[in-house]
């Protein structure tokens, strides 16, 4: 059977006073299996995540007539008028400045976000016509 452990490695800044694992920064992560031993950061910045995800967010309702703070949590996510819509990772800081204005905005979560140009295409509606030969002109 084939068992393979994790365990911890200390990188040798720390004391016998900062015992506590949660209090080291630089860790490494030791995967021990039949074929070897493998080291990894175990920074979750450096892990590779599964793919990122944003909050693609559309300020639906004006924000004429609430109080500054409110104004305020608009302009930090970057919302300036209605219909604009921006883009965020899907981060702790995000979601609470969302929370504060849910009332004002509409969210759905993409895997990528999408440029100016391709957010406006997507809202132009299809011109009902199209040119199948263009007619020499005189």
């Amino acid at each position: 059977m084939h068992v393979t452990r994790v365990a911890r490695v200390r990188t040798g800044k720390e004391s016998s006073t900062t015992a506590n694992a949660s209090l080291i920064p630089e860790r490494k992560k030791i995967i021990v299996t039949g074929a070897g031993v493998l080291l990894k950061p175990s920074n979750p910045e450096t892990e590779p995540n599964a793919a990122m995800s944003f909050f693609r967010i559309t300020l639906h309702r004006s924000a004429i007539g609430l109080p500054e703070r409110t104004r305020g949590v608009l302009a930090a996510l970057g919302l300036r008028r209605r219909m604009q819509t921006v883009f965020h990772p899907v981060e702790p800081q995000f979601a609470g400045m969302i929370l504060k204005v849910k009332e004002l905005v509409r969210v759905r979560e993409v895997d990528a976000p999408l440029s100016k140009a391709q957010v406006k295409a997507a809202r132009t509606p299809d011109s009902g016509f199209y040119v199948e030969r263009a007619v020499p002109r005189m």
